[in-house]
This record gives C-alpha cells, structure tokens and sequence, in this order.
C-alpha cells in the first residue's frame, strides 16, 4: 500500500511515495516535485508488483531469506559440527545484508552486490579478506539455497551457480627444522 507525504524544504514541496507490503520486496521511497507524478508512480508500481504476484513460475512470496536460513541453522547445522560456527556467522552476515528480500527477489545482481563488498570493504581489523574467506561466504549461502531447491521445493534453481570462485592462493609449504628432522628420524 503506498502513502504519499508531503515535504517542505528549501526549493518548495517534494512529495515522497513510501510502498510497504508483505509480499516479499523491501519498503520502497521515491520523491517526486508533484502530486500528480507520485500518485502515477505509486499506482504503476503497486501494478507491478501485483503482477509479479501471478506469474505462475514464480515463487511463493511467503518464503523469505532469514526463514531459510534460520532453518537451515535449526535443521541441518547441527549435523556439521565441523564447520558450524564459521557457517553460521558467514549465514548471519548474508542475512544482515539481503534478508529483507523474499526468495523469489534474490538475483545474481543482487548477491554480486554483496560479493564484491565482501571483496573489496576491509574487515573490522582494517585488512582486506582473502579470496578463500569470500569463497567460504559464497558456499555457505549457496548451501543454503540448495537445501531450499532438493529439500524444500521453496525454490527451483540456486542463484548461486552462475558464481564462479575466486582463484585462492596454494597456501604455504611448510619445511621442518633440523630439530623436527631430527627427531622424525
């Protein structure tokens, strides 16, 4: 439903169209200088989405990211001790970052978006992540999303297989010292 509220600054009367719905998309705000450009802004988009709504090979708008991963955590983290505690921070970032999407809005696009700010934002310690940390993040959701096609029949494809990942380094070699050779042999 979309509300139209009139703003006064310095260069006059702006209106600002704000569209709240429970239908998977996030709130949505655009200005216009007249009322008239709101409402046929408000209107066209409300038909977009309501469109979207029938599309038959679209997905349910009741599913949503942080119900997925919340699940997933639930269900099936506790069966992978190994790894559970970096799954799920890397699961509790990607929810920060695009959980207020419905499933079915989750794009290439948008999860490239997120990739190239894991790439290129430095973490909280000032230092750029590696390229294998990135690749972690981008498995973890992918794992996720997979669960909600083969498990859940939530979704039809997972979004995350048009990534490809990035090139990691070998890692070191590491070489004994002559105490450690020694007492190997």
């Amino acid at each position: 439903m979309a509300v139209i509220q009139a703003r006064k600054n310095k260069r006059g009367t702006t209106y600002q169209v704000l569209i709240r719905a429970k239908d998977g998309h996030p709130p949505k705000y655009k200005n216009f200088p007249t009322k008239q450009e709101a409402k046929d802004w408000a209107k066209l988009e409300e038909a977009r989405r309501l469109q979207e709504t029938y599309f038959p090979d679209q997905v349910k708008k009741k599913y949503a990211l942080p119900d997925l991963i919340d699940r997933y955590i639930e269900e099936v983290l506790p069966t992978k001790p190994k790894n559970a505690k970096d799954t799920k921070r890397h699961l509790l970032w990607w929810k920060g970052k695009i959980g207020k999407y419905g499933l079915s809005l989750i794009s290439y696009d948008l999860i490239d978006k997120y990739r190239k700010e894991l790439i290129n934002k430095p973490t909280e310690h000032g230092k750029k992540r590696n390229p294998a940390t990135v690749n972690r993040y981008m498995t973890s959701l992918s794992v996720v999303f997979t669960y909600a096609v083969k498990q859940l029949g939530w979704i039809k494809e997972n979004p995350m297989f048009r990534f490809t990942k990035l090139k990691e380094s070998k890692g070191r070699q590491r070489l004994l010292s002559r105490n450690e050779c020694d007492r190997l042999l």
